[in-house]
């Protein structure tokens, strides 16, 4: 029954992204689910059949990779408050392989490296919305200096592709749609998250519109972009962003320039600049800083954080001042042709 519950997922999630699932697909996926039973059955688990971080340090007849995925999954659910389950360490490193499978796929010529007439390689069964996903790691992998996508970063751009994926379906409404209700009632997601698509909501709603699976899809992958941008400046987990940082930080030209706008507002108003704000200034000024980081050119962000952009990041009483007042610190040139406030970009 549960190998026969497993090929019905698979067909599902296949259909759901336009993949043909052949035989010996079938077979292959037989077999990995074998070897992930097997896997976890081995773990020897507590009466409730949940995971520790003494059963995976204790695993050693799982590969690093796969421990490693393991300890990953566990801090995310620890962090929600909740426990990792024999049937979730099950799933997950069904995911984890699966994933390395189709990187490995890509990788053609087995160099480590990713190039972009590999990722588009048709035989390699993938998503549309996934290839394009790796597609724009590489181009951001590029921007920022590499002269490829490595494997492993294939691998965590398209993992975590997958899991906003699985996120946001298990929100949706039938009508293929996020409602505020199912919002707040969704389980395995940050409040962080879960803010962040209430916002999305309000917006999309006030503009007349539904937040569709692929708004709120988008949504959650350009979130947790800014959030692993902030991480990146501020690894000691300080709350503040500062120019030595910023500095050190191994962020794109797009976003260094960003923030380092807002030092300046920062210095003049005397406060510091709080990763709560920063994270609220790459966000409302995206649409610059991430076109940046596809083409790797830089000279357009100052001109671009004018105006309403920057001052759409911020409420009317920040303490940096009004937006009005924060606009003309920041720049006086004339306001982007192209749309700055949050969210207008969806």
């Amino acid at each position: 029954e549960d190998e026969k519950e497993h090929l019905l997922d698979v067909l599902a999630k296949a259909e759901a992204d336009g993949v043909p699932i052949t035989l010996a697909d079938a077979s292959a996926q037989l077999r990995e689910h074998d070897y992930c039973r097997r896997a976890v059955s081995r773990l020897d688990l507590t009466m409730d059949a949940t995971l520790t971080a003494d059963h995976i340090e204790a695993a050693n007849h799982l590969p690093e990779d796969e421990r490693e995925h393991l300890w990953e999954c566990l801090e995310k659910r620890e962090a929600l408050g909740s426990r990792l389950t024999a049937d979730d360490a099950h799933e997950a490193l069904e995911e984890h392989r699966e994933v390395r499978r189709i990187v490995r796929a890509l990788d053609a010529n087995g160099d480590g490296f990713l190039t972009a007439a590999e990722i588009k390689n048709p035989a390699v069964a993938l998503s549309d919305d996934a290839r394009q996903h790796v597609l724009e790691a590489l181009h951001k992998a590029v921007a920022a200096g590499s002269e490829a996508l490595t494997v492993d970063e294939a691998h965590s751009a398209l993992e975590e592709h997958r899991e906003v994926v699985a996120i946001v379906r298990a929100i949706e409404s039938d009508e293929g749609r996020l409602t505020e209700h199912n919002i707040v009632a969704a389980d395995g997601i940050s409040e962080d998250e879960r803010e962040h698509l209430l916002e999305t909501l309000r917006a999309i709603k006030a503009s007349g519109r539904e937040l569709t699976v692929d708004l709120a899809h988008q949504a959650l992958e350009e979130h947790r972009e800014v959030v692993a941008v902030i991480s990146a400046i501020d690894p000691g987990g300080d709350g503040c962003i500062s120019v030595h940082n910023l500095a050190a930080a191994d962020v794109a030209d797009g976003v260094r320039a960003c923030l380092m706008r807002a030092l300046e507002v920062a210095s003049v108003r005397g406060v510091q600049l709080t990763t709560h704000e920063a994270h609220r200034v790459l966000e409302g000024c995206r649409c610059e800083w991430a076109e940046v980081m596809r083409d790797g050119d830089s000279s357009g962000v100052d001109q671009g954080m004018t105006g309403g952009v920057f001052a759409a990041a911020f409420p009317p009483q920040h303490p940096w001042g009004s937006a009005a007042e924060m606009s003309a610190a920041v720049a006086p040139a004339p306001a982007p042709t192209r749309p700055g406030p949050m969210f207008t970009h969806l």
